[in-house]
Parts: structure tokens; C-alpha cells; sequence
């Protein structure tokens, strides 16, 4: 299985796909256009999301197509417009039943390279927004993909200023569009839309005398307005967070999160959440197969809850893209963890096998138990959840997935929501690129 390097914190970059070059002229300048766009098809089969035990299917349509121009040296367009569309049976507690679907900008923004000074790069305008940790993985903090909306990207600034094996990155987001294509009504409850995200990124990789590699990331970001849980919102957030990952030739990964939280839920109650992960990846052979070709990882998480006393200690993440299991964290597939605000402890575990020589066919298991952080008198043990997936990379341009699902609910989640039933999901999907 191939490793990766430590992954930077990415922001306003293009959408990462193949790209088919043109031959174009722009007036009277040259300028090189790349086409490039995406097809998604999938179908998913819950049972049990709303706690009724009915067995529903979805369908799942979404499409891409935008371009990249490449004027001059330093200046680049990036414009994508997206279709999303699902079908199936109306649910409470999983996928929306219908969305007839509509054409919507995602992307739309104009990066300056070398901007004033030759270390210095700027984008403007509607782009994506991951800060993932670890390449592959949902981002602990801010993802623009969470919650599943129809419009993947945030409108804002962020500049990019390279000094030498240190990254800083300044930021500014409005994040009403993304809110309103999830259905989610404007912050302030009225006609002002000032859902207002900005901060500072350090990232930091030391220069290596091996091959190993080590990597740090610290983020100071402010939020005016904050979607705290669907129905009340924040004054404004403040988070302290720092992250780093450790890849070593040995085979071993590994890595952790941190993150702290203050700021004005209203005028009489402070925010004082906090949360972190931490854990380890380790690649070995299966079966006499090439070199990593097998991965065992464990992982353990932790986000504070409420502990109802004069300070809201819940950890709030609207925008937090974690995606490790299907039912109880998925952006897509009713995410029930959404409805804790923090207050959730779990312990992962991780098996990936890729099954051929040239890994384009990939089995993975997952495992994880969910407790609460505060339990209020209740419970604390919310369940366990078992997935199982093969990832097939048919081609260079094509994926094709086929995954399963089950939650099963303990005490703890009984308490909280009246429903002790076992809730499953299967589905298949698939993606084809250009």
C-alpha cells in the first residue's frame, strides 16, 4: 500500500481532478485551459436511520464541470459548476427523500501567483476548503464538504506565503452560501448573512537528513455567528488548535490533534470546549504482497460535552468533516453524532489489505465504540459500529466502491433517543473523472 508524506493544510486549492488540455487563445494572448469535471453515481439502502425500522433506498446524482486557464505565469481561473441531485424514500433520520437537483456555481475564484513578492500567492473568490491532517481523512476543523451540501466551497480570501519550509496562510470566509445550499437558515436568524470565518494557519516541516518526515500545523480561527446546533447560534467562536504527524520509514505513522475553544455563546455564557485525537498507522506485507501493501491503524477521540454549568464546555464544529464510519460519522448518510454537540469518546481500530500487486483493489474494516463525554446521568456507552468496504479502481478515471454499515446501539443512545434497534446501511458508488 503506498504511504504518504504528511499533508499540508490545504486551502483554496483547485478540485484535485485529471485535467484534458485545450488548445485556446484568449483576445489577443495565449493562454492555457484545461477542462475537468466529475460524474458521481450511488446508491445507498438504510434501515432504521429514523427509529421506525422501515428500509429505504437512495439514489445519489452529482456532476461536475469546470475549467482551469492558466493566463500568463501568474494568474489562474478556476470555474466550476455542479449538479446535485437525490432520489428515493423520504427519511427523518438519513438522507433527504428528494432534491429535484439544481445547477449551482461551486466554484469560481482567480489565484494570483507570485503576488507582489515572488513567495506570496493569493486566491480570491468561491473555492474548496479542507484542512485535513492527514491526506485521505476528514478534516478535525473546517472542511467545505460538511454536511453534504450542494455548493462545496467557501466564498473568501486566502493568501499563501512560502518562507522556505514554513507556510503562512491568513484567511477570510463568508459561509452563508454553503449554509443556505444546505438548507440551513442564515446565522442571525434575519436578513443579515454575516456567518463570518477568518483566522491564521502555520504550517511547519522541519528539513530532514532522512527519510523521515515530520510535520506541525497551528490554526488560529474566529467565527462570528456560529451554527452551534442547527437552531442556536454563537456570538463568535475562537479556536486554538494545533496538529502534527509523524511518518517514519520504519512503517510507523503517527499523529494527533488539539483543539480549544472560548468566545460568546451570548452575553451570559462563555464557550469552554475542547478536543483532541490521537493515534498511530502502521504498514506492513500480507501474504507475500508488495511492500506495504497492508495497513493496521487505532485511533482514539475525544470531543468534550456539556456539562450544564455556566459555561457551554461542548466542543461546536459546523464545519468539521470526520468521516471514519459510515453511520455514526458520515457527512452523507445522517451523521448521528451531528445531534451531540461534542460530547462523544471513541476508540477506532482500522484494517486495509490492497488485494492486488498494483493495489487497485482495496478491502478495508473499521471498528469503533462511541461513549459519551458527559452523560448527564444517563448510559454513557452510545454503541458500536462495524463497517466493511472494497475500493476498486477499475481505471485511471473510474472508481467503483461497495460498502456496509452497521450501528448497534446501547444504552446510552436508548436514553438519549428512544431507539435500541439495530441501524445498517449498504450502498455502491460509482466515480468517474476527467
Amino acid at each position: 500500500m503506498t504511504r504518504l508524506v504528511p499533508t499540508l493544510a490545504l486551502l483554496g486549492a483547485g478540485i484535485a481532478l485529471p485535467a484534458v488540455e485545450l488548445s485556446t487563445a484568449l483576445g489577443d494572448r495565449g493562454a492555457d485551459q484545461y477542462l475537468q469535471g466529475s460524474v458521481l453515481f450511488e446508491w445507498v439502502q438504510q434501515e432504521n436511520y429514523a427509529g421506525d425500522d422501515e428500509i429505504r433506498d437512495q439514489f445519489w446524482l452529482r456532476a461536475e464541470l469546470g475549467t482551469k486557464i492558466e493566463l500568463e505565469d501568474h494568474i489562474e481561473l478556476n470555474i466550476v459548476f455542479a449538479y446535485d441531485a437525490e432520489f428515493g424514500d423520504d427519511t427523518d433520520g438519513g438522507n433527504p427523500g428528494e432534491n429535484d437537483g439544481e445547477v449551482v456555481l461551486d466554484q469560481g475564484s482567480i489565484l494570483f501567483k507570485q503576488f507582489l513578492r515572488p513567495e506570496l500567492d493569493v486566491r480570491f473568490g468561491r473555492q474548496p476548503v479542507n484542512w485535513n491532517l492527514r491526506s485521505g481523512f476528514g478534516a478535525f476543523l473546517y472542511d467545505s464538504r460538511a454536511n453534504n451540501p450542494d455548493v462545496t466551497s467557501w466564498d473568501g480570501i486566502v493568501a499563501h506565503w512560502d518562507l522556505d519550509n514554513i507556510i503562512v496562510r491568513p484567511y477570510l470566509y463568508n459561509l452563508d452560501e454553503n449554509n443556505e445550499s444546505q438548507g440551513v437558515a442564515p446565522a442571525t436568524g434575519d436578513d443579515r448573512r454575516d456567518n463570518v470565518l477568518y483566522g491564521l494557519v502555520f504550517d511547519y516541516e522541519p528539513q530532514h537528513q532522512s527519510d523521515n518526515n515530520i510535520f506541525f500545523t497551528i490554526n488560529f480561527s474566529a467565527e462570528k455567528n456560529v451554527v452551534v446546533n442547527g437552531t442556536t447560534t454563537g456570538n463568535n467562536l475562537v479556536t486554538y488548535y494545533v496538529g502534527t504527524e509523524w511518518n517514519f520509514t520504519n512503517g510507523w505513522d503517527l499523529y494527533a490533534e488539539f483543539a480549544k475553544q472560548e468566545g460568546d455563546l451570548d452575553s451570559n455564557t462563555d464557550f469552554d470546549g475542547d478536543a483532541y485525537s490521537v493515534g498511530f498507522n502502521y504498514y506492513f506485507d500480507v501474504a507475500g504482497g508488495v511492500e506495504d501493501n497492508a495497513q493496521f491503524s487505532v485511533q482514539y477521540d475525544v470531543y468534550s460535552g456539556d456539562d450544564s454549568s455556566n459555561d457551554f464546555t461542548g466542543f461546536v464544529a459546523p464545519h468539521e468533516g470526520v468521516s471514519d464510519m459510515l453511520i455514526f460519522e458520515h457527512e452523507r448518510y445522517g451523521e448521528l453524532s451531528e445531534q451531540l454537540v461534542g460530547n462523544t469518546e471513541a476508540i477506532k481500530v482500522r484494517f486495509e489489505w490492497a488485494l492486488n500487486a498494483n493495489e487497485t483493489s482495496v478491502l478495508k474494516f473499521l471498528a469503533a465504540k462511541y461513549e459519551l463525554d458527559e452523560d448527564g446521568g444517563n448510559d454513557s456507552v452510545l454503541g458500536e459500529e462495524y463497517n466493511l468496504s472494497i475500493d476498486w479502481e477499475y481505471s485511471d478515471y473510474t472508481t467503483i466502491d461497495f460498502f456496509m454499515g452497521i450501528f448497534e446501539p446501547d444504552d446510552g443512545y436508548e436514553d438519549l433517543f428512544g431507539n435500541d434497534d439495530k441501524i445498517s446501511i449498504f450502498g455502491a458508488s460509482i466515480e468517474v473523472l476527467f
